[in-house]
């Protein structure tokens, strides 16, 4: 908001409150807030001109806040990646990181680069480290498996993220996923769940035309806590070559990646958890029967139509099931008929849309008199789940307990949160048997 319509608005609410009019200057006192609050979300995430642009057109919070997140979907998922909330090194900052260096720096109150960096992050963030700052996109290195016996050779490395470890891993990001590290304080949001009325009407209708208003949901993305327990020998965190690195960079990986996968599909939303897909009411539902039934093609398409139904048939759309289910679908046929295809294709296909497989998936779920013996497959517009990332990941080390063994304890902490955009986007089978 400009000066001059900041001041002018201020003026206004003073006269109003001069007037006596309480109610009126404390809706006015509460939009200027609001306004402030969405202005500073859209500076946050790089579009403040297309927020001032909407603001001068008329456009409220909601609609605003519903903008945001349209461009930050466009943009790939990563909201926050020119945020000056998110610590970037130089290519030689980055080079010279070592996240095994940073563990033992920290275990032993030892001056290092990582924990200027770690620093640097707190100051950033308003928020002291509970061990040490590790930046979730800092490149780590390890030595290319073809190397050479010369010297040069021994150079040779490859950058790979963190975050490119979680996506490796977790088959929700796999999936399109939109991924928004950096955030900062809750992350409000809009979505449509309705859509507006119009009437047909002459000219100069002689009374107040009805129309509807669309239906505006705000919710907010809040940081939860998640975290993880390693043990690594001090051997190990004192090598110099990079297979070390990477070594405990796809270690802690692993800890927190499966679990944000898991819990961005089947959180219960309680017990300090995130709320995963199935447990958002308004998905798409298909059962295949009182006690579980074998998944057929009608009830992979009935996913599909779920979907259709509420106009939500688009973007990145995916299949994604077990590994019992992949072998199951891999063996069904579409139909009776001599010459049907396999419900899930040769080339990883099921009814036309990518399919996945991972165990994160259970196999395990009860339905009726089933026993605990079924399948969860689901479909849905991945783009549409929103995983966000608070501040970095903080790394606190126990070198005390297990020191006559050599290990150091590594206590890791991450704040992430779970929602979806749309919950019209997704559908579930919960009850698939697949053998």
């Amino acid at each position: 908001m400009d000066p001059d319509t900041l001041a002018a608005a201020q003026k206004a609410a003073e006269d109003l409150k001069r007037s006596g009019a309480t109610s009126v200057i404390e809706l006015r006192t509460n939009t200027i807030n609001e306004t402030m609050e969405t202005l500073a979300l859209a500076k946050r995430v790089g579009f403040e001109a297309d927020a001032e642009k909407m603001l001068r057109e008329g456009a409220n919070g909601e609609q605003i806040r519903k903008m945001l997140l349209d461009k930050i979907v466009e943009r790939g998922g990563n909201p926050f990646g020119a945020a000056p909330n998110i610590v970037t090194l130089t290519e030689r900052e980055e080079k010279e990181y070592s996240i095994c260096r940073a563990i033992t720096s920290q275990a032993f109150q030892q001056n290092s680069f990582e924990r200027e960096v770690s620093d640097t992050i707190a100051k950033t963030h308003k928020r002291e480290a509970g061990g040490i700052y590790v930046p979730t996109n800092i490149k780590t290195r390890a030595q290319d498996a073809t190397v050479s016996t010369q010297a040069a050779g021994l150079v040779s490395q490859y950058p790979v993220t963190f975050i490119e470890f979680l996506r490796n891993m977790a088959v929700v990001l796999k999936a399109g996923a939109t991924f928004m590290p950096g955030c900062v304080g809750t992350i409000p949001f809009a979505r449509q769940n309705a859509t507006a009325a119009a009437s047909w009407t002459g000219d100069n209708p002689g009374s107040g035309v009805a129309l509807g208003d669309p239906t505006i949901e705000v919710f907010s993305m809040t940081p939860k806590q998640l975290m993880g327990k390693r043990t690594y020998s001090k051997q190990l965190l004192v090598q110099t070559s990079g297979f070390a690195d990477r070594y405990v960079t796809e270690d802690l990986a692993a800890v927190h990646a499966l679990e944000i996968d898991r819990a961005a599909m089947f959180g219960l939303g309680s017990s300090n958890q995130p709320k995963g897909i199935v447990n958002f009411s308004g998905i798409g539902a298909v059962a295949g029967g009182t006690n579980g039934a074998a998944p057929a093609w009608a009830n992979l398409v009935g996913l599909e139509t779920a979907i259709n139904v509420a106009n939500a048939l688009d973007g990145t759309l995916k299949y994604v099931t077990n590994s019992k289910g992949r072998g199951f679908l891999k063996t069904t046929l579409i139909a009776s008929a001599a010459g049907s295809d396999m419900i899930w294709a040769k080339d990883d296909t099921i009814n036309g849309y990518p399919a996945l497989s991972s165990n994160q998936v259970p196999s395990n779920l009860v339905k009726g008199s089933s026993g605990d013996v079924c399948s969860a497959i689901l479909f849905g517009n991945w783009r549409e789940l929103l995983v966000a990332e608070w501040g970095a990941l903080d790394l606190t080390t126990d070198p005390y307990t297990l020191a006559d063994q050599g290990l150091i304890r590594v206590i890791s902490l991450q704040l992430c949160d779970i929602n979806l955009r749309h919950v019209q986007s997704f559908a579930a089978m919960l009850d698939a048997l697949c053998g």
